[in-house]
């Protein structure tokens, strides 16, 4: 009868295996393994609540164009008595142009850390997604604090830095009358399922602590992707980890000093029907071919910009977040 204890004995090991034991015996440390935790950690911790909100539209041409009626008010219509003419003033329409610009990274994996990691991860594949995370976030940074210089596209701080009239001043701590005042500037707040309130995690920290204070009881609403997230009169906040708490701001023309070495942070509100992202080129991952045996390089590109489409849609209130 054969002995059943050679099936997995030393006389069944290939020499492949064989070889393997002798070798880890042989060492001062003795037999043992390796134990290789099988996540890659990405040190990082990000949440992009003013690009995930946005919609994206498709773009052409070298820009987007956008073309705007100013406000007429009381001159637009009149009462008039009978063979009276009116005598009301014709409108004004302007263009305005948002330009294209190219967000780009270039990654480089070696041939070596590709090797290394085989046992346990897709080293590549793994890189490529953190450097899109990193890509990302640029782009939700860039739509925050973008200076407008080319080939910067132009963000929503320094967007309202241009147009103050949207803001609503800068006052000390954050109060529920300031917020409802800049929900009132706002043209389709009455809608509240098209605007957005975005801040800081520290701001919205604010404002629930004031519902809480007040006793109010705020809603829970989903947004896109599928989370939930809270309300204010029926309008979704969301924090941003992009937004700095240290925004330095002219009190009266609320013009931008500096995003950093201030006291400031903003709340901003958005109408979504008239702020998006428009993507000349969606984002795009392409390996590059290989200069060298030693390394894989790949990048990743957009081509697009943040369009403003109403000088109405949006506003912002900057106070002293505690």
């Amino acid at each position: 009868m054969p002995n059943r204890s050679d099936r997995t004995g030393w006389n069944n090991l290939s020499p492949t295996k064989r070889e393997a034991f002798s070798r880890a015996i042989s060492t001062t440390q003795g037999l043992y393994q390796d134990v290789v935790n099988r996540v890659i950690q990405q040190t990082t911790n990000r949440h992009y609540g003013m690009m995930s909100l946005l919609d994206r539209k498709p773009g052409q041409g070298a820009a987007a164009q956008i073309r705007m009626r100013a406000g007429m008010g009381a001159t637009s219509t009149a009462w008039v008595g009978e063979g009276t003419s009116d005598g009301t003033a014709d409108p004004t329409y302007n263009s305005v142009s948002f330009d294209y610009e190219t967000l780009s990274s270039t990654g480089t994996i070696t041939r070596q850390a590709m090797a290394s990691g085989r046992g346990y991860a897709d080293v590549l594949a793994e890189e490529m997604m953190f450097r899109l995370d990193d890509f990302n976030n640029m782009m939700d940074k860039t739509l925050f604090d973008g200076t407008g210089v080319a080939p910067i596209p132009t963000g929503l701080a320094y967007q309202l830095d241009a147009d103050t009239t949207q803001g609503t001043g800068v006052a000390g701590a954050l109060t529920l009358k300031d917020l409802d005042a800049l929900i009132d500037r706002v043209r389709g707040s009455n809608n509240p399922q098209d605007m957005v309130l975005v801040s800081s995690q520290k701001g919205c920290r604010n404002l629930s602590a004031l519902l809480q204070a007040d006793q109010q009881f705020n809603d829970v609403t989903e947004i896109a992707a599928g989370f939930r997230v809270r309300t204010y009169q029926g309008i979704p906040v969301v924090a941003d980890t992009n937004i700095a708490d240290d925004c330095d701001v002219n009190v009266t023309t609320l013009a931008i000093g500096a995003l950093t070495g201030g006291t400031l942070t903003p709340f901003f509100l958005m109408n979504r029907k008239t702020n998006w992202i428009e993507e000349l080129t969606p984002t795009t991952i392409v390996p590059l071919p290989r200069q060298s045996a030693n390394a894989q390089v790949f990048e990743i590109y957009w081509d697009g910009v943040f369009v403003f489409a109403n000088t109405a849609g949006y506003g912002v209130h900057y106070f002293t977040a505690s």
